[in-house]
């Protein structure tokens, strides 16, 4: 269990590996340990020469960090490297439209979206025979609790499992004692991750002295489309300056797009924000 929590992560190995390893290990320090005790000598004590064969790893994956972070919360309750909402953060900040800490602000019958992590689910079965869904909902400001209505319940409730992250979109309920959220539909989270990014950033090659040695990046750039505006960043006597490229200039922050940037001369970095 210390290794799946992280315990030994300062030993500059995988927790997988430690755990995959684990067996050899234990017997190459009890043979080393059995070979020295009781005041053994060994042959090559006095040459400097090694005994023992420094032990090597066998060499494992390391597993993701999602994994990592759901054994933890299975092991010992909560998480310790980390939060399954972390890679979220930005999606969260830009998509979400309501604040979970303030449930009273929420306006009647208006749909609201909210990015977070499901914490529980369960199944109810109404005195009609139909099947609906209740659970609890956490994000970086607070939590919530669920409800799914039928209609929602019947098409969603293979997919929003416990522990999943996703964007919901649904009304707030605040006619009883402890407000809910009612589900009306949901958002993968890598979509909304995406149409959180609004900014590509270039870095330009600072030997370049002329305008016309970024006619190519120009042309590329005017070229493309999406929905992110272009920031450019060059240095001028050895002072930084970050200029925004002309607001006509919209581009894509896709892999492919990013990576095409990086072929295109004088441009040293691409990043996405």
């Amino acid at each position: 269990m210390l290794i799946q929590t992280g315990s030994f992560d300062k030993l500059g190995q995988f927790r997988s590996a430690l755990l995959t390893n684990l067996e050899r290990v234990v017997e190459y320090a009890s043979h080393k340990k059995d070979a020295t005790r009781f005041g053994q000598v060994s042959l090559f004590e006095d040459t400097g020469v090694e005994e023992f064969a420094e032990f090597r790893f066998d060499e494992v994956e390391d597993w993701p960090q999602m994994e990592k972070l759901r054994i933890e919360k299975e092991l010992i309750g909560f998480y310790i490297s980390g939060h399954p909402l972390d890679a979220y953060r930005k999606a969260s900040d830009r998509a979400s439209t309501f604040d979970l800490r303030y449930p009273e602000r929420a306006q009647k019958d208006k749909l609201y979206t909210i990015v977070g992590m499901i914490k529980s689910v369960r199944p109810y079965q109404t005195k009609n025979g139909k099947w609906m869904g209740f659970g609890s909902f956490e994000d970086f400001n607070g939590t919530i609790d669920l409800t799914f209505f039928s209609s929602t319940w019947e098409k969603c409730r293979d997919k929003l499992l416990a522990d999943t992250v996703w964007g919901l979109v649904g009304k707030i309920d605040t006619s009883r004692d402890t407000p809910s959220f009612i589900v009306d539909s949901w958002v993968n989270p890598d979509e909304l991750q995406a149409k959180s990014i609004r900014e590509v950033h270039l870095r330009l090659d600072p030997g370049i002295q002329e305008e016309r040695q970024l006619t190519g990046l120009r042309d590329f750039l005017f070229e493309s489309s999406g929905s992110c505006s272009v920031y450019l960043h060059m240095e001028e006597a050895s002072r930084p300056w970050v200029i925004k490229a002309a607001n006509q200039i919209q581009v894509s922050s896709g892999d492919d797009f990013m990576e095409e940037l990086l072929g295109i001369p004088g441009v040293v970095q691409a990043w996405k924000e």
